[in-house]
């Protein structure tokens, strides 16, 4: 079979995010990243990967358009510029200036302030008029949500009472 393609001297920057726990780690390609159902009020943070696959640097990185719900926490990139980003892959926060084949991270936040459902996308703009972008999508409630959360000192959400006598 052949392959074909095309590739570019400028920059292509491309968003990504990671799928963490008992699935694995590493890129997901999926269609779009569902924040899920969070309470009005209450928000959600997330890490994304930008990529540069192109051939130059992509420079002049900044926020982009980013749809009702969905923001970058402390403003863009969501992080100190170079510190390490949570959790992902040891990368570091995006400054201005993305050399090809570099990675950096930016933090999206999605913060529901009415119960409904919420689609759209982040966006990174570079090189004067050039954007990267990742569709992102959360309900939000006015419901109570409970949720149960692993305690990481027990090892689990599983609790061992013992053996104990019965009457």
């Amino acid at each position: 079979r052949n392959l074909t393609g095309t590739g570019t001297a400028a920059a292509f920057l491309r968003v990504f995010d990671f799928i963490e726990g008992s699935s694995g780690t590493g890129l997901n390609f999926g269609p779009v990243w569902d924040f899920g159902t969070l309470g009005v009020g209450s928000f959600s943070n997330h890490t994304f990967a930008v990529i540069n696959s192109g051939g130059a640097a992509a420079t002049g990185l900044i926020a982009g358009a980013a749809s009702a719900g969905f923001t970058f926490p402390g403003g863009f990139p969501g992080g100190t510029t170079g510190a390490p980003a949570p959790d992902e892959e040891n990368l570091v926060y995006c400054g201005a200036t993305l050399a090809p084949g570099g990675r950096c991270a930016i933090t999206a936040r999605f913060s529901p302030t009415a119960a409904l459902a919420y689609s759209g996308a982040i966006e990174v703009g570079y090189d004067t008029g050039q954007t990267a972008s990742r569709a992102v999508a959360g309900v939000g409630t006015s419901l109570a949500l409970l949720q149960l959360r692993e305690d990481d000192n027990r090892g689990g959400l599983v609790f061992d009472f013992g053996v104990r006598a019965t009457a």
